[in-house]
């Protein structure tokens, strides 16, 4: 599979065509805005000063090159987790909204996915430089010793108690989805899961050139036995293909396995409680025409509604990660710098649809921001991913939107 076997390709190469991939997304949802606003019709597509901005404030580190994903415990700072601008893998402590120093964790390609299980403890998955993939622990902020996990490709993980860890993967025959259960930073055990199709959990970034970086759809955990994950019937190769797929573990067995129909790969998942969960992802046909997302609502592992991201003339394309803080709200981000917020009870509810404060103005105007991730503590959350940045040499960096 191309996030994988990337790897031998040379870092301008593969910088260039993520740029490239980011940046096509961005222009062709600009473009159709202009088409749809000359013709009288007030609709907004992708982040454009006809909506208003969200409250946050965004930053940009130019230390990095991206960051894929972002991990809050409930109390403590949150860590966002990435590739370096000169590659490898890096994380960046975020205290009350604010980015800390870049730390860079030799022995990493790139890290692509990261949960907080309890303050000042995290746990990132990624490619390692002599093992497919490794985790490695992070306490106050500093990474510890990278921890080989053989024969496994790991995508992105979720934790359902302060010391219980769940991650995604493939094997590394590329013959398996796989999940690793993991106690603090030790791996237990890895549990095939069958009728899954390899690459499964890597819906939305399978064809991304990330340098190396395996990242998927973060599971949601409820207990330290019970997860939800997402992601498709089919592996995604840079176009639609299959049904967005739903699996509810227990004990890294199914308890669950369901397509969703309406839907064409889903790419987060969070939890409000146990039994209710809320994803969002893509409908079909969503890279041949300009489609809104949609959000899932789920009830003890079965999708119940499926929704569209409208809200009036204003759509949400290109949806990513998704967080639910509360009981009352969840929140979704997109690949042209949106934030969309979510009811999640009953039958879901597109709550508004805003692009990140400053995502397209001022210094930042011209070079469209876009969000892989988002994640929240008790006092507020943090959209984490790059953007495009020509005056660089690795021509991105990463963004991180605290709200």
């Amino acid at each position: 599979m191309d996030h994988v076997r990337s790897k031998d390709r040379s870092s301008r190469e593969r910088r260039r065509r993520w740029v490239v991939r980011h940046t096509l997304v961005r222009v062709l949802s600009s473009t159709v805005l202009s088409v749809i606003s000359l013709s009288g019709v007030s609709s907004s597509v992708s982040a454009t000063s006809q909506l208003r901005s969200s409250s946050g404030t965004l930053r940009v580190v130019k230390s990095a090159f991206n960051f894929w994903d972002v991990g809050c415990p409930d109390q403590g700072a949150c860590i966002a987790v990435g590739q370096g601008a000169h590659g490898g893998g890096v994380i960046v402590p975020i205290s009350h909204g604010v980015p800390g120093p870049t730390v860079s964790v030799p022995g990493t390609l790139g890290l692509g996915g990261v949960a907080c299980p309890r303050a000042n403890f995290c746990l990132a998955t990624g490619n390692g430089t002599l093992q497919p993939s490794v985790v490695v622990p992070v306490t106050n902020g500093r990474p510890g010793k990278p921890v080989p996990v053989p024969g496994v490709f790991l995508f992105a993980l979720a934790c359902g108690s302060p010391t219980s860890c769940w991650a995604t993967g493939e094997s590394s025959n590329f013959a398996h989805a796989v999940v690793v259960h993991m106690v603090n930073s030790t791996i237990v055990k890895t549990y095939v899961v069958g009728d899954v199709a390899p690459g499964a959990f890597f819906g939305p970034s399978s064809n991304s050139p990330n340098g190396g970086t395996a990242y998927g759809p973060t599971p949601a955990c409820v207990s330290a036995i019970s997860c939800v994950l997402v992601g498709a019937t089919r592996p995604y190769y840079g176009r639609t293909q299959g049904r967005g797929l739903i699996v509810h573990l227990v004990n890294g067995v199914v308890r669950t396995l369901t397509s969703v129909p309406g839907t064409a790969q889903l790419t987060g998942v969070s939890c409000v409680r146990a039994s209710t969960c809320v994803a969002d992802g893509e409908p079909p046909g969503s890279y041949v025409g300009l489609k809104p997302g949609v959000i899932v609502g789920v009830t003890n592992g079965l999708p119940v509604h499926v929704v569209p991201t409208a809200l009036g003339h204003d759509l949400a394309i290109q949806l990513s990660g998704l967080w639910c803080e509360k009981t009352t709200t969840c929140f979704a981000v997109t690949r042209d710098g949106l934030l969309v917020s979510v009811g999640p009870t009953g039958t879901p509810r597109v709550l508004s649809i805003a692009p990140a404060a400053g995502a397209m103005t001022g210094p930042h105007q011209g070079s469209p921001v876009g969000f892989d991730a988002v994640s929240c503590n008790d006092t507020s959350c943090v959209a984490a991913g790059g953007e495009f940045d020509p005056a660089l040499p690795q021509r991105a960096a990463g963004a991180l939107y605290s709200f």
